[in-house]
């Protein structure tokens, strides 16, 4: 997958700057609702998402999004190449971004051409902390390709600090009629549900992996802070733990030198009494001696 490296600083648009992606992805605890516009004449997803708006809009429109890049292998996209943002084309556009890819096709005709080349072209109309909205401009070269433009519209709305609304309708735009509308209509309908249903499943998993991630942390401090507190509490009431289990080691020692003191000078009392008291009579008698 190549991507083009990301335009650097900012840029403005009429009075209104444009930061960049990485900049953009601060979840704030209240926002004001972004007014939302009608949506385009098939909705191909409406889900609630445990994920801020700001970083629901970053996860897809990132210039260097982990999620879209998984995404993209996941669909068996070749050659993609994501321009970097550029100021919108209007002052009703923010900014613009171009982006390419191979698509695999399975058209079950013969001699029908294996794959296709896809050009998008990313608008973001409207990006404020209470939602966003954005919209993609597709054409390709498949069979009846030349025929229609695919419009898709995204919606990206607060509910609150970590959860958002995402929405997403297209039509398709017809510009050449053709043979066989009704059938390109439908195919072109299906491949969009299956393509956007696996992006959002991959984003709700993306939030899991990041909640799961996050509690076994907590679990982590918690468990520490257990221990810790366990410690402590031993320490201060004297109860044995691990440090007090050396003392209680070397404590034994002591009593035990004391106690084999004690016996060695007991024994040699035993022995000395004996000699002492034989030399008391000695002395004893050798005094009488001198005195007759």
């Amino acid at each position: 997958v190549a991507e083009a490296a990301p335009a650097a600083g900012n840029f403005t648009v009429g009075e209104q700057a444009v930061v960049d992606e990485f900049d953009d992805d601060e979840d704030i605890p209240d926002a004001c609702l972004i007014s939302l516009p009608e949506p385009y004449q098939v909705v191909i997803q409406d889900e609630v998402l445990y994920i801020g708006v700001n970083s629901l809009h970053a996860l897809v429109f990132g210039a260097k999004s982990e999620l879209m890049t998984l995404h993209f292998a996941a669909q068996q996209l070749e050659d993609v190449v994501v321009e970097p943002w550029q100021p919108g084309p209007g002052p009703e556009c923010l900014r613009s971004r171009q982006v390419s890819y191979t698509k695999k096709l399975n058209i079950p005709v013969p001699l029908a051409p294996k794959q296709c080349q896809v050009w998008e072209e990313h608008r973001l109309l409207i990006k404020e902390d209470g939602g966003f909205v954005a919209q993609q401009i597709c054409t390709n070269n498949a069979p009846k390709g030349d025929c229609f433009k695919a419009m898709i519209q995204l919606c990206g709305v607060y509910v609150s600090q970590s959860t958002s609304r995402l929405r997403v309708s297209m039509q398709l735009d017809w510009h050449k009629n053709t043979l066989g509308k009704g059938l390109v209509q439908a195919g072109a309908e299906a491949d969009a549900k299956r393509g956007w249903a696996a992006l959002v499943k991959s984003l709700k998993q993306h939030n899991s992996g990041q909640q799961a991630g996050l509690q076994q942390e907590i679990a982590s401090a918690s468990n520490m802070a257990a221990v810790l507190s366990t410690h402590n509490s031993h320490s201060a009431l004297g109860v044995p733990g691990h440090a007090s289990d050396e003392g209680r080691v070397h404590m034994q020692h002591l009593k035990l030198i004391q106690t084999v003191a004690l016996v060695v000078i007991a024994v040699v009392l035993v022995l000395l009494l004996p000699l002492l008291a034989w030399e008391a009579v000695s002395m004893h008698s050798e005094l009488n001696d001198l005195s007759s």
